[in-house]
């Protein structure tokens, strides 16, 4: 169940050793600056904060390698959480879980392709006049595999979508008053949308310009991008929420319907001048745990993550107030 599935897995999201990090790191950061050394780029390019734009591709290409073990580790988490649940054996979830898992290496090879032309189509509005060949070619490629990077992270983001709601098909034992055993799914929604936010309030911090406060379009985007943010978090735990909500409203039907029968006795006890208490217990109890159904929690998140996703939406935000601060500090 721990083998890697995809090319994704082998690559991205395999933990790497703390030096292999660091030294990778520190040398996509360098790189630009030493083709930028080697191609004569102007002055200017390295004055008024301009130089964080040859920060900006290499920066998100290391942020999405760093963090994706670590997504890749909650969803490990989902699954074991899902599997003391299972009322299969290891054996049969251990192969329904890598059937969900499973991709073709042309779909990966196809996403990343699109990603790249893509970022091949927003490169090609930019001016690089005055600027040495070797500077725009490597420029462009690390555009290009940045956007790949960002198509293939959005692939796997479907397939493991595609995993989690395969494992809440199969049958699953449920106890509506202890949401715990889904907890993962709602901290793995959580890692996604703050990895969103992440790459966002790196983008701005290494490419935002003050003038764009003034501009509605920036404001647009920013809302786009929360709203973008809260999708991403709530349809994630969508299948999970799916699941509780049935089996609630299977209880409440039941408590109802033993509630409506219980009434009908207590009337008929009533008009033959029998003996009511054991029935009235009976509706008293009834009624007090259709109370607790109907309190019971259908979302598997607590006030702690609710919290903790309304502060990281307004991340990008503080980052930019952090920068404006810094860049009147430098000047």
């Amino acid at each position: 169940m721990d083998e890697p599935t995809s090319y994704f897995d082998r690559v991205i999201s395999r933990q790497r050793p703390a030096w292999v990090q660091i030294s990778v790191s520190l040398l996509l950061l360098l790189l630009p600056f030493i083709i930028a050394y080697l191609s004569n780029v102007p002055g200017e390019m390295y004055t008024n904060g301009n130089w964080r734009y040859f920060l900006l591709t290499p920066a998100i290409i290391i942020y999405i390698w760093l963090i994706s073990p670590l997504v890749d580790r909650q969803s490990k988490e989902v699954v074991r959480s899902l599997q003391a649940l299972s009322t299969l054996d290891e054996e049969s979830f251990s192969a329904l879980s890598k059937k969900a898992q499973r991709t073709h290496p042309r779909s990966e090879w196809i996403a990343i392709g699109v990603g790249m032309t893509f970022g091949l189509v927003i490169n090609s509005a930019n001016d690089f006049s005055g600027i040495g060949m070797l500077f725009q070619v490597c420029f462009t490629v690390s555009l290009a595999t940045m956007y790949g990077m960002l198509a293939w992270v959005i692939y796997g983001s479907v397939i493991n979508t595609r995993m989690v709601n395969a494992l809440f098909r199969q049958p699953l034992r449920v106890n509506i008053f202890n949401p715990a055993p889904f907890e993962a799914v709602g901290r793995m929604s959580l890692m996604l949308a703050m990895v969103f936010i992440g790459g966002i309030t790196l983008s701005l911090v290494l490419s935002f310009r003050v003038t764009s406060l003034t501009q509605p379009l920036f404001w647009l985007i920013y809302l786009m991008l929360v709203l973008t943010t809260l999708l991403i978090f709530f349809s994630s735990m969508r299948p999970a929420h799916r699941l509780l909500e049935k089996n609630k409203d299977a209880e409440l039907s039941d408590v109802r319907r033993h509630l409506e029968r219980l009434g009908q006795e207590l009337l008929l006890c009533i008009d033959r001048q029998e003996e009511t208490s054991t029935i009235a217990s009976e509706i008293n109890a009834l009624g007090i745990y259709e109370q607790r159904l109907q309190g019971a929690r259908t979302w598997p998140y607590n006030t702690g993550t609710l919290r903790t996703l309304f502060f990281s939406v307004l991340m990008p935000l503080g980052s930019v107030v952090v920068k404006m601060v810094m860049d009147i500090v430098l000047e």
